[in-house]
């Protein structure tokens, strides 16, 4: 069977079936910063859509967003702020940065929700 060539590096492509995770693995380790944004965003009455004011709910909301994730990583939540994606500021994306810095060697990965 002659294979497709990746555009982007010339290398030869092939698709694998999902495997389940191997039990005695451990999972990656990933940190999600919890800003907020469109994803847990809610309409009122006039269909405007809201940043969801409870803060337990909406890190609830992001942490099952897909129930997938935990069968391939452990996932950890750190609350940076609330708020709608257009209210982001140089001053939120420092604390982020200052977030991953100081957990750098701790997880393998980092996600921001916005």
């Amino acid at each position: 069977m002659d294979l497709p060539s990746s555009p982007r590096i010339g290398t030869k492509v092939r698709s694998f079936p999902c495997l389940p995770p191997m039990p005695d693995v451990d999972k990656p380790r990933v940190l999600v910063l919890f800003c907020g944004g469109t994803l847990i965003m809610r309409p009122d009455a006039e269909g405007v859509l809201n940043v969801n004011d409870n803060i337990e709910e909406a890190v609830d909301e992001i942490m099952n967003f897909d129930p997938k994730i935990s069968e391939i990583a452990d996932l950890s939540v750190r609350v940076v702020e609330n708020i709608d994606s257009t209210d982001m500021t140089p001053e939120i994306w420092d604390k982020l940065g200052s977030a991953i810095h100081e957990k750098y060697d701790d997880y393998e990965g980092f996600v921001i929700t916005q």
